[in-house]
């Protein structure tokens, strides 16, 4: 067989280092974004040499009786750290965001609009993540308890800098034309004209092309949220309460209309809410297997069946109160899923089952 290697390598160094380290993951068991909060050591001095060209040539030749000779000096690919952003949280769609950094007067923290001196020993502790060395218990279960205070990009900086890109390129003959052509449409004011004519011609997509991004990011904020174990739980607590509240009230005050339609009217929008996020968390999840209960949650393997059922009970009783959320919900559904055919044909059998159950009791409430 033929023997082949891949590698990549590190052609040329900037003066600054930005690293960005891959803290998050998405899980395809669950559809989710996960935070790694596994450890991950960065030194405060760092030698690029071995993640250069040259560097790994140099290794392939360590038994050569000679070697390469480096392209640069030693003080070109030495660099210290001078910044580290760190993320505190659990999951990608949350958490804070704050800095170390290092400037002429030391290191400090910025964190919003708290800022203040920071001691590098302390470096290790408050950003490699990794275990605490304790275990966290919940609901029965026992796990490695790993800080959630991690690194997310590095910040490096080149000891003995090299000129400056902006000098280099002020001497070459071609940046010189090129700056001189600058200078005169500054000075032509037709000609400066006639440049943002044409440069609003060529840049008319990107409104749409600011609209596409922003409509990514709105579904992937809601296939977020429908992912989540913690939102998922709260949904599902809440709308048992509501349902368990709606049940004494019918004991206390049976015939007392105005009680029990007030209380359903304060309720409606979260309702509606629910309802939309269990049908869509229904509809997305690919088995069974992905409404099972995770690690410390409080939910069930039927978990959005009986949520929908609870908000059935309380949709149902709305009807004869005058109410108008059977609509509504009706309504909202039909906006969240567009082609609900096609939904029906993706969905394995249990969930299509309690799916189309659901629906077709709402429609009966409308008839």
């Amino acid at each position: 067989p033929l023997r082949t290697l891949k590698r990549q390598y590190i052609k040329d160094l900037s003066d600054v280092l930005a690293i960005h380290l891959k803290r998050f993951r998405l899980n395809w068991e669950m559809m989710r974004t996960e935070k790694v909060n596994k450890r991950f050591e960065f030194p405060l001095d760092l030698d690029m040499f071995p993640y250069t060209k040259e560097g790994i040539e140099w290794k392939s030749k360590a038994k050569d009786t000679e070697r390469i000779h480096k392209n640069h000096d030693d003080a070109y690919y030495h660099f210290t750290l001078v910044g580290v952003v760190v993320h505190s949280g659990d999951n990608l769609n949350g958490g804070h965001y704050y800095s170390y950094a290092r400037t002429t007067k030391g290191w400090f923290e910025f964190n919003d609009a708290v800022v203040k001196p920071f001691n590098i020993c302390n470096l290790e502790r408050e950003s490699f993540g990794g275990n605490l060395g304790y275990k966290q218990e919940n609901n029965g279960y026992s796990q490695d308890l790993d800080s959630a205070n991690t690194a997310y990009m590095l910040f490096y900086e080149r000891k003995a800098p090299l000129v400056s890109d902006i000098e280099f390129l002020k001497e070459g003959t071609e940046s010189k034309k090129q700056i001189s052509k600058l200078k005169r449409m500054i000075e032509a004011p037709q000609l400066t004209r006639q440049l943002l004519h044409t440069m609003q011609a060529e840049t008319h997509w990107l409104g749409e092309v600011y609209k596409y991004v922003e409509e990514e990011n709105v579904a992937l904020d809601k296939a977020a949220k429908v992912f989540d174990p913690s939102f998922a739980d709260f949904m599902v607590n809440v709308t048992h309460f509501a349902a368990n509240q709606f049940r004494n009230l019918l004991q206390s005050f049976d015939n007392n209309y105005v009680v029990l339609e007030q209380y359903l009217n304060e309720c409606s929008v979260f309702i509606r809410t629910a309802t939309v996020f269990a049908l869509v968390t229904l509809s997305t999840s690919r088995s069974r297997s992905d409404l099972k209960k995770p690690k410390g949650s409080s939910g069930t393997p039927n978990v959005l069946i009986m949520m929908l059922d609870d908000l059935y009970f309380l949709i149902s009783n709305s009807s004869g109160l005058g109410c108008d959320l059977v609509r509504k919900v009706s309504e909202d559904i039909d906006e969240q899923i567009e082609d609900e055919s096609a939904l029906m044909k993706s969905l394995v059998t249990e969930n299509c089952v309690a799916y189309d159950a659901f629906r077709t009791r709402l429609n009966d409430l409308l008839l």
